[in-house]
């Protein structure tokens, strides 16, 4: 019986250890509009340009943008002094960025809003994997085995 008792917390370890592993690497990000009140230097910040600002700003980050992603270094309350990591284009693409500094004029920006962690979406992502991954462990290792009573395994017959 005491084989079974380890057996059975040696699952629920693995287990647990599996829902702990899906929460850690399905952590979810989300793009929120900013607290005003907090300092933003540091963060990742989306900033989404007008037209008028996607075409001032053609010579620096190229044509056809709608939208930058970065790390702020600093913000003199009329220019975003940004680390971009990224640029959208009008046509859904988008054009990766090594962090290159790029100051874009508050004037020229539509909305900025501040990437931050969403526990609503990394619970729900987290529930989806696990409910995944044990969709696929029991599959692979559902009921085609069990123990004939004398602590080995045996087939259990289809009925």
């Amino acid at each position: 019986m005491s084989s079974i008792n380890a057996i059975a917390g040696r699952k629920r370890c693995a287990a647990l250890t599996c829902v702990l592993g899906a929460a850690l690497i399905s952590a979810c990000y989300g793009y929120y509009p900013i607290e005003h009140a907090a300092p933003l230097t540091g963060r990742r910040l989306h900033l989404d340009l007008t037209d008028s600002g996607a075409f001032a700003l053609t010579s620096k980050i190229g044509p056809a943008a709608t939208g930058i992603e970065g790390n702020l270094l600093a913000d003199s309350g009329a220019v975003f002094d940004l680390a971009v990591l990224a640029v959208e284009k009008r046509n859904g693409s988008g054009d990766n960025w090594k962090g290159e500094r790029v100051l874009i004029p508050h004037i020229l920006v539509q909305q900025a809003t501040e990437r931050r962690f969403s526990p609503a979406r990394t619970a729900l992502f987290s529930f989806i994997t696990v409910a995944a991954l044990t969709s696929i462990d029991r599959a692979f290792h559902g009921p085609g085995f069990a123990s004939l009573g004398n602590g080995r395994p045996g087939i259990v017959p289809p009925h």
